[in-house]
């Protein structure tokens, strides 16, 4: 593969897949830069799922190059530190917590496994945190 192309990787559960304008936004982006990237779909599923996940890939309108089988979010920062990534899409932080600032830009979606919505819920409105991966503002 061309290695002056820009290397993308997305998760597909809870980034992807996360809501109707999540697919709308990454159907038209994938197939919009699919000439000058590399596309991976990176994603914590089993090997076993892969024609499954093909074919919700194809009924979403997603396009990628390669799909990536993780079991680890060690394995998908390994996976993006290896690859060089330029560009990492997760919505979880764990998935690029290894990773420098340098290594790659990452972007992080609000989902439902992430951010504590309090319209459906009654709850807070806010980010959810680890103890390993947050940090209040005010301990900084």
């Amino acid at each position: 593969m061309d290695e002056h192309k820009l290397k993308i990787g997305l998760d597909l559960d809870g980034t992807i897949n996360a809501t109707k304008k999540s697919i709308k936004f990454f159907n038209i982006i994938t197939n919009a830069i699919k000439e000058t990237s590399l596309i991976y779909i990176i994603t914590y599923r089993e090997k076993e799922d892969l024609e499954n996940t093909e074919k919700e890939l194809k009924e979403l309108g997603i396009f990628y190059h390669e799909i990536i089988f993780v079991n680890s979010y060690l394995e998908k920062n390994a996976f993006v530190f290896k690859n060089k990534i330029d560009v990492f899409i997760d919505d979880v932080d764990e998935s690029f917590y290894a990773l420098k600032e340098d290594d790659c830009f990452v972007m992080k979606p609000r989902s439902y496994g992430n951010y504590n919505f309090p319209k459906e819920y009654g709850k807070t409105g806010k980010w959810i945190y680890s103890e390993r991966t947050g940090k209040k503002l005010d301990e900084l």
